[in-house]
């Protein structure tokens, strides 16, 4: 059996395959920070810095568990965010069947990359203990079936809950009345994260990768 891939899906792998490396390389001892003298000494700068470390928790506990109820603690859909990427979007496309659609905010994405993750990962388990209690191998039509149910897409295992977690450097933060510009390194990332503040807390409305170094 052939399957041909595009260049879209293969670009939309590609930056799949990177968020979940992201998170399995981003889970180990406690997450550790580090500012630079450019980062304000401020409440709030201290609120958005644990945002953003707190961010990091959540996911990581979400690559193991798939449980995402909190993220409404630190994400937030506002469009004072940055946009999501052309390969985000086009994978929200997909996953919500939405082939029309330009704008999803940033805890509808995240929301909907961990259960999408949840739901292949669950399936190849349930489909490798199948195959085990009938003593039979994996064929290609099972691993299909769970593709086509995926957006057509391959979803990877769910992480083991031990690699390593990051140590994060902030680089810079500027705040202008409710939204903060923040750029930082969480290792193998730089990332520039838009956060907005609302009833007193900051939230994760954006993030933009600036550069990847793995």
């Amino acid at each position: 059996m052939n399957i041909k891939f595009s260049k879209k899906i293969i670009m939309l792998v590609a930056i799949l395959f990177i968020g979940v490396f992201t998170c399995f390389v981003l889970l180990k001892s406690p997450i550790k920070s580090l500012a630079s003298a450019a980062i304000p000494n401020n409440e709030d700068a201290k609120l958005i810095q644990e945002a953003i470390e707190y961010s990091y928790v959540l996911e990581s506990e979400a690559a193991t568990t798939f449980d995402t109820s909190n993220f409404i603690k630190v994400f937030v859909d506002d469009q004072r965010g940055a946009e999501l990427s052309q390969e985000q979007l086009v994978f929200m496309q997909k996953v919500t069947n939405q082939p029309n659609t330009r704008y999803f905010g940033y805890l509808t994405y995240k929301t909907a990359y961990y259960n999408w993750w949840a739901y292949g990962a669950i399936q190849m388990e349930e489909l490798q203990s199948k195959a085990i209690n009938e003593n039979r191998p994996i064929t290609k039509e099972d691993i299909q079936k769970i593709i086509e149910a995926s957006a057509g897409l391959i979803p990877p295992s769910r992480s083991e809950g031990d690699e390593d977690k990051p140590l994060i450097r902030f680089h810079s933060l500027t705040i202008s009345g409710d939204v903060a510009t923040v750029t930082y390194d969480d290792g193998p990332r730089t990332n520039e994260s838009t956060l907005v503040k609302i009833e007193g807390s900051w939230y994760i409305a954006g993030n933009t990768i600036l550069s990847l170094h793995l």
